[in-house]
């Protein structure tokens, strides 16, 4: 009987408890030991990941533009609108846009570029040429190439080499010779200014008038 009790003893339910209860803590011993090895592993990728991210970037960032002229973004007759510090309306076209990066800033370059700024009802100033850049952070355009400036409003009409015009106060300038016709006759000059939408004009430099007074 003691022999019985005995086998009883070692088969029964305590031994299996405890043989489970050593199963499962090697279960747990193991899974700790993986941890332990792949949460270094893990930090480590993430690490790189992010150091290999940052160094895309800057090669990115270096690299050259595939596209020659640099453009992002080509637009077919662009037209943008816009209001001066003083309420008047103008308007930006041309035959096309692309916007490109020049000399550190986004800038948009117009080819046969047309800009009209409103100087009263149903009157205007309007001012084209062969090339165009548009500087949305100045707001301002600067025109090249055989410009043309035309005052509907005061029948004024010059040609010049090149425009700046200030879209925040509708000031147009150069620092090119002008040629043309005005209300008082023909003027020639180094270098011009119109002001207040066409208001107020200014030569300097080699200027030469014609006054032309016409019989009433």
């Amino acid at each position: 009987m003691s022999h019985d009790a005995s086998d009883a003893t070692l088969s029964g339910p305590g031994p299996r408890r405890v043989a489970a209860a050593m199963a499962q803590w090697r279960r747990r011993s193991r899974l700790i030991r993986f941890y332990r090895r792949a949460l270094p592993v893990a930090i480590g990728l993430i690490f790189l990941t992010m150091v290999g991210w940052v160094s895309i970037k800057g090669l990115l960032a270096n690299l050259p533009n595939l596209n020659p002229a640099g453009a992002t973004i080509r637009v077919k007759n662009p037209q943008f609108h816009g209001q001066d510090d003083h309420g008047r309306s103008f308007t930006i076209g041309g035959a096309e846009a692309v916007r490109q990066r020049i000399d550190n800033k986004e800038v948009i370059q117009l080819f046969s570029p047309v800009l009209k700024l409103a100087t009263g009802p149903e009157k205007s100033l309007s001012v084209d040429g062969r090339l165009g850049t548009y500087d949305q952070a100045s707001k301002s355009v600067r025109l090249t190439g055989n410009v043309h400036l035309v005052d509907t409003g005061s029948k004024a009409d010059f040609q010049t080499g090149e425009a700046l015009i200030d879209t925040k106060t509708g000031n147009v300038t150069g620092n090119s010779p002008v040629t043309g016709k005005s209300p008082l006759g023909a003027v020639s000059a180094s270098s011009y200014a119109i002001y207040d939408h066409g208001a107020r004009m200014e030569f300097s430099g080699n200027v030469r008038s014609r006054i032309e007074q016409r019989s009433r």
